[in-house]
């Protein structure tokens, strides 16, 4: 049902790690639909700390972490948080943007 508001086209750029040496990997980009909201939230990052998120995006089926980045319209954004809603505990994951 929710799937049908996904129109924005959002690029994941998933983080490729470090190699044994502790180089980084090449990342690698995925294209998905979701729905793009700008608007400030206060939310928890990785550390616990309270920041405020500039945007938010609510995906289906993507398991993401705090190294991956989002684009959406030209800009890249970082990963604040993650949670799944408890409304949508069908596959959607709403993440928080900075």
């Amino acid at each position: 049902m929710i799937s049908a508001y996904c129109t924005d086209t959002i690029i994941i750029h998933r983080s490729g790690g470090n190699d044994k040496w502790g180089e980084p990997l090449a990342d690698t980009e995925t294209t998905v639909k979701g729905k793009f909201e700008i608007g400030t939230a206060l939310v928890k990052d990785i550390k616990g700390e309270n920041v405020y998120a500039s945007a938010s995006v609510m995906l289906a089926s993507q398991t993401l972490t705090h190294e991956d980045r989002i684009e959406f319209d030209g800009k890249e954004y970082v990963i604040i948080n993650m949670r799944k809603p408890r409304d949508f505990s069908w596959g959607f994951l709403e993440v928080f943007l900075k």
